[in-house]
C-alpha cells in the first residue's frame, strides 16, 4: 500500500501516525552509511495489536540514523527504542544514550546467566535463529499486519544457506532484521514497562 505520509526525501514512509493511545516499538538495524553498504533502518510497530505502521529507511551514518530514530520515537508517544547492537549498533547506541540521553530503550537480558540487561540486541547464530523462529510462528498466526512494499520484497528473497540465513544476491534485509528483532522483543517488554508506555 503506499504510504499516507512521505517525508525526508521519501526515507520516511508512514502508513499509520502515532494515535493518542498508542504503544509504540521502535527497532533499529544500523547500517554504518556507506554508500555501497547497508541500509540503515528503523521500524515503528504498534505493540499491541502488533503491526507495522511506519519504516525510515536511509543511507545513514550511525550518529544521524540514531538522532533520526530518537526524533521519530518521540513523535510516537515516546516509544521504546530498541537496536541491533553489532558492528554499527555501538555508535548508534552512544548517540541515542551519551548525546540524545533517550531513556525509553529496550534492553537485553542474556538467555544464559545472570546478566546485567545491556541495551541493544545482539545477534550470533542463536539469537538470530531464536528471531526466526519466532518470526515464523507470527506468520503462521496469520495477525502480522505489514503495508511494506519493501518487507514484503525482502522476505521473498531471504534464503537459508548452509548454516546461515541470508538475503539472495542483490537484495536487502535490514528492514526484515529489524521486524523480525521487534517481534521478539515485544514480548519481553515487561508489564512495568508497558504501564508506563
Amino acid at each position: 500500500a503506499e504510504p499516507n505520509i512521505i517525508e525526508d526525501s521519501g526515507c520516511l514512509k508512514i502508513w499509520i501516525p502515532s494515535t493518542v493511545d498508542g504503544k509504540y516499538l521502535l527497532w533499529a538495524d544500523p547500517g554504518g552509511g556507506q554508500r555501497d553498504g547497508s541500509y540503515s533502518v528503523t521500524v515503528v510497530c504498534r505493540l499491541n495489536p502488533f503491526q507495522h505502521e511506519a519504516t525510515m529507511r536511509g543511507k545513514w551514518e550511525s550518529q544521524v540514523h540514531a538522532h533520526k530514530s530518537v526524533q521519530l520515537a518521540k513523535r510516537y508517544n515516546d516509544g521504546v527504542l530498541g537496536w541491533e547492537r553489532n558492528n554499527h549498533g555501538h555508535g548508534f547506541a552512544n548517540q541515542v544514550l551519551n548525546v540524545e540521553h533517550y531513556e525509553k530503550v529496550f534492553k537485553y537480558r542474556p538467555l544464559v546467566g545472570h546478566g546485567i540487561p545491556q541495551p541493544g540486541f545482539p545477534i550470533s547464530g542463536s539469537t538470530k535463529a531464536m528471531i526466526v523462529d519466532d518470526f515464523m510462528e507470527l506468520l503462521h498466526e496469520d495477525s502480522f499486519v505489514t503495508y511494506s512494499h519493501n518487507l514484503v520484497t525482502e522476505m521473498r528473497n531471504w534464503r537459508h544457506e548452509i548454516h546461515e540465513m541470508l538475503p539472495a544476491q542483490g537484495y536487502y534485509d535490514d528492514e526484515l532484521m529489524a521486524i523480525m528483532e521487534a517481534n521478539w522483543a515485544r514480548k519481553k517488554i515487561s508489564a512495568l514497562l508497558m504501564k508506563q508506555l
